[in-house]
């Protein structure tokens, strides 16, 4: 089961405001974390430095 969520923060390049909007799928497992499958920030979205706060 996939599920979407939207997180505001800084930037940790420039401490911009931005909006990241994560799409997870749901782990069948409870002893795993949730698999990210599609990560966009507002201001990069392919800033590798956001991403890795997800995964």
């Amino acid at each position: 089961m996939e599920y979407t969520e939207i997180f505001t923060g800084q930037c940790p390049v420039d401490a911009s405001k931005v909006t990241h909007t994560v799409t997870f799928t749901q782990s069948t497992d409870p002893r795993f974390d949730d698999t990210v499958e599609e990560f966009k920030c507002s201001r990069d979205s392919k800033c590798v430095k956001c991403s890795v706060n997800y995964r």
